[in-house]
């Protein structure tokens, strides 16, 4: 992740950072924008303030706010056909080893197919930077 966007929730959020859970379903949705499109989603998530504002559509607290607008910007424009987010405790959660750096093992045992990297990462958290940015001058 890149350092900007760490320092700006610092700054707002103080250490504790539970926007980074959003983080990663909007990381997920903007990457792969086009294979869901028109599918059906399942999304795990162990934060209940991120799937809460995912499902209704409005943050639970203000730092959330650019982050769910982030996430429906791609839906707006190529929605998936059905969205369901589910919370699940961390040591459950698929998605919890490749937040860890594990992703290799979790696709292994997912008989999944491991994709390194993240394209959009830097574009999203720049946006992010910019959006709170501007907020915060006016």
């Amino acid at each position: 992740m890149q350092d900007g966007l760490l320092d700006l929730w610092r700054d707002l959020a103080g250490d504790q950072l539970s926007q980074i859970e959003l983080f990663a379903m909007v990381l997920v949705r903007w990457e792969w924008q086009l294979e869901l499109s028109n599918r059906r989603v399942l999304l795990f998530v162990d934060k209940n303030s991120a799937r809460g504002g995912i499902v209704k559509g409005r943050p639970n607290s203000p730092r959330m706010d650019d982050l769910i607008k982030a996430f429906y910007s791609i839906e707006t424009h190529l929605p998936s056909f059905f969205w369901w987010v589910e919370r699940v405790p961390s040591k459950s959660d698929p998605g919890d080893e490749p937040s860890r750096f594990e992703g290799r093992a979790s696709a292994a045992l997912w008989n999944a197919r491991f994709l390194p990297g993240c394209k959009c990462q830097a574009k999203v958290a720049d946006w992010l930077i910019k959006t709170a940015s501007q907020r915060r001058l006016g």
